[in-house]
């Protein structure tokens, strides 16, 4: 029959259904003709059953609208009330397991698909559906063997062979995936989707020049957050950090909510000398920021003098000795001794770090307090035979 596509946003997959040509059509219309010649009384029936088929194909050409509109329950809907057609016809089982699948429900979009293939082995897009509802599921193997079939018995599914690479490199089937890849550049050379596989299979195989192809080609095409990312992460770590950085603003821009781009904006910003820049790229998720990404961005405060620190410390206790240690250099810097002193103590309860005994004991050598320096650098000394600055201290105050 004749074929068309339409694109499933369950699995990002484009899935055909089929439906009769009109030489089926013709067909009972040369039967009935016939039967006018011989049958007499039986022309009522036949009829029937033509204008019968007539809204069954109708009917099904609705509900595939339905489905590339996304308008999976209403699609369901007209499905329950088509009668046994439904039920047993496999271009209407196929379109019930779409119908399950973009609502979410892929363990009984596969007894649809498989209710399908039962009455038809060869139809491909069911085996395409089939395969991506099960790795929806989680059933990854057979997944495999399902999408090898779609591609076995239509080569020019670029869908299914999308399908297969995508899972043979989630797999580390890097071989099989390349061969994949060769075949869907051919089938798909301009999909996104393609690049994207290309990209994978790039990190799979630790080969950051030809994901840098392709993540540049994305960039270029279909930017959004995970091009910046990827493209700042293969710049990071180099002398491109001035780069890195731009990325990594790009990425936080088109998505306000890209912590991890933020908090990496901010380390790189606050190594080149832009501590100002670098609080501001954090400070709006301090909240959601990782331990890591919050003492990074008052290691940035400290060194620019800028940032509500105090504000901060209150909304978010800092959870490491380090993010104690850079509240207590704040408000040392500030002329707030006590409150400096507090902020050490309270770092201190959580854990014994040289470089917070170290600070301990400048603010207590500042309070006069000789003895109780020279205790804290000794500790710090003893955690850390190497560390320079108790070292340092101690030999300034004998």
């Amino acid at each position: 029959g004749s074929e068309m596509c339409i694109r499933d946003r369950c699995g990002g997959a484009e899935l055909r259904v089929y439906r009769s040509a009109n030489s089926r059509v013709n067909a009972v219309t040369l039967l009935i003709g016939l039967c006018g010649l011989f049958c007499g009384s039986a022309q009522g029936n036949q009829a029937d059953g033509l204008e019968s088929s007539r809204n069954d194909e109708d009917r099904l050409a609705a509900i595939v609208e339905l489905i590339e509109r996304n308008e999976f329950a209403r699609a369901e809907e007209v499905l329950a009330a088509s009668g046994p057609v439904a039920d047993r016809d496999p271009r209407w089982l196929n379109l019930r397991g779409l119908a399950a699948a973009g609502q979410g429900r892929h363990t009984e979009a596969v007894r649809h698909y498989e209710a399908g293939l039962r009455r038809d082995p060869g139809m491909p897009a069911l085996h395409r559906n089939l395969a991506i509802s099960l790795v929806e599921a989680g059933v990854r193997g057979r997944a495999l063997s399902e999408f090898r079939q779609a591609t076995e018995l239509d080569p020019l599914d670029s869908e299914a062979w999308l399908g297969l690479c995508t899972l043979q490199i989630r797999l580390r089937r890097a071989d099989e995936a390349a061969r994949s890849l060769d075949r869907l550049t051919l089938l798909a050379g301009e999909d996104e989707r393609t690049w994207r596989a290309m990209a994978g299979l790039a990190e799979l195989q630790a080969d950051p020049a030809a994901a840098l192809t392709a993540w540049t080609w994305l960039e270029k095409n279909v930017p959004d957050p995970e091009s910046a990312r990827r493209l700042a992460s293969l710049a990071s770590g180099s002398e491109e950090d001035e780069i890195a950085l731009g990325h990594y603003i790009d990425c936080f821009r088109r998505d306000p909510g890209a912590v991890d781009c933020r908090e990496n904006a901010t380390r790189i910003a606050t190594g080149l000398g832009r501590a100002t820049d670098a609080v501001r790229y954090s400070e709006p998720v301090l909240a959601d920021l990782s331990e890591a990404g919050y003492a990074n961005l008052l290691l940035a405060a400290t060194q620019s003098g800028s940032g509500d620190v105090e504000a901060w410390a209150t909304a978010r206790a800092p959870a490491t000795p380090a993010g104690w240690g850079l509240v207590a250099l704040h408000r040392r810097d500030s002329g707030q001794a006590e409150a400096a002193l507090e902020a050490v103590q309270s770092g201190l309860e959580l854990a014994e770090t040289p470089d917070l005994l170290n600070l301990l004991g400048v603010l207590r050598i500042e309070a006069g307090d000789r003895a109780g320096a020279r205790e804290a650098w000794l500790r710090a000394r003893e955690l850390d035979p190497a560390h320079g600055p108790a070292r340092a201290n101690l030999d300034e105050h004998p």
